[in-house]
């Protein structure tokens, strides 16, 4: 059952990386992206404004660039990242998936809604 369960992990994250590099090479082919929708239909920036480009920033090895894409998932991208391991291990060794506190996802909730505001509203323009 482990072994299953480390392929279906494998083969999850394996699709997600390939489209990942297909969309890299897409965007540097042709200049194109997906538009966010929030930001065509309000002119704010959303949280997840400027992951393309920090993703694309961090593939070139522009660490200063990434950050200036998306500050805050910039910081706390490696923590999102560590607890989807920490699931995806608990789940391939169990079969489980470990819960969660309820404070760290109001946590991250909270964070990306101050940093919108934040971002949208700069106290000194």
């Amino acid at each position: 059952m482990e072994s299953e369960r480390r392929n279906a992990a494998l083969k999850k994250y394996g699709g997600l990386l390939f489209l990942g590099l297909a969309y890299f090479a897409f965007i540097k082919l042709t200049g194109l992206s997906i538009p966010c929708p929030f930001h065509y239909l309000t002119g704010f920036l959303c949280p997840g404004c400027g992951i393309t480009e920090l993703f694309l920033s961090l593939f070139c090895g522009d660490v200063e660039g990434a950050f200036r894409a998306n500050q805050m998932l910039f910081v706390l991208g490696p923590f999102i990242l560590a607890l989807i391991l920490r699931d995806e291990i608990g789940w391939i060794r169990t079969g489980k998936r470990p819960e969660l506190p309820s404070w760290v996802w109001k946590f991250f909730l909270a964070a990306f809604a101050l940093f919108t505001l934040w971002r949208n509203f700069p106290l000194s323009k």
